[in-house]
């Protein structure tokens, strides 16, 4: 009985004492970002030649339309490159808009023209009738700017940030949004 404890004690410190000097990383340990827990987070694309998702949830996107193309870039190096012409676009899993009461959609965006009406999203169940679209409006051509659409689900707003200010004033949620996103009064 004596050996057996101080087998299953050695054991323990071993283990204790190996334990403290294997660090083990989820997908290259970026497990807080911006201040906010990995866990809260819906989804995190980086577009680094792929489209995984990088948070546990494994929402990863697909292609739709034609297959958008990954560029070098001096500022990001590899980044995603969508055609209007092409009509290539994203499509993210229905169930990231599931039952939530704030959304923010974030990215580094670079117009390589100054056509009108360039989305830099669209929220709906039909790419050709879509619910909701936030079009990139006011920025300069081939200059990254951070782009913020919030969804505040709880007041029924939408307000887009340009560089961190505000765009403009907040938009009300439509009707079909709102259900849409499963808050339907």
């Amino acid at each position: 009985m004596k050996r057996l404890k101080l087998y299953i004690c050695t054991l323990l410190c071993l283990s204790f004492l190996l334990g403290g000097m294997v660090s083990v990383k989820a997908q290259n340990g970026d497990q807080i970002l911006d201040g906010i827990g990995e866990t809260a987070m819906i989804s995190r694309y980086l577009f680094n030649g792929d489209t995984k998702d990088w948070s546990r949830n494994n929402l990863h996107a697909l292609f739709a339309g034609t297959e958008a193309s990954f560029v070098n870039d001096n500022r990001f190096g590899k980044v995603l490159l969508l055609n209007s012409e092409a009509k290539s676009y994203l499509k993210v899993p229905a169930e990231s808009l599931h039952d939530i009461e704030s959304l923010t959609i974030a990215g580094w965006v670079n117009l390589r023209s100054k056509n009108a009406n360039q989305a830099f999203f669209s929220i709906g169940k039909e790419a050709e009738n879509p619910a909701y679209t936030a079009f990139v409006t006011g920025v300069d051509e081939n200059k990254w700017v951070h782009i913020a659409v919030v969804l505040d689900i709880v007041n029924k707003s939408i307000q887009q940030f340009i560089d961190g200010r505000p765009a403009g004033d907040p938009v009300a949620l439509t009707p079909a949004m709102i259900q849409l996103l499963g808050t339907a009064e």
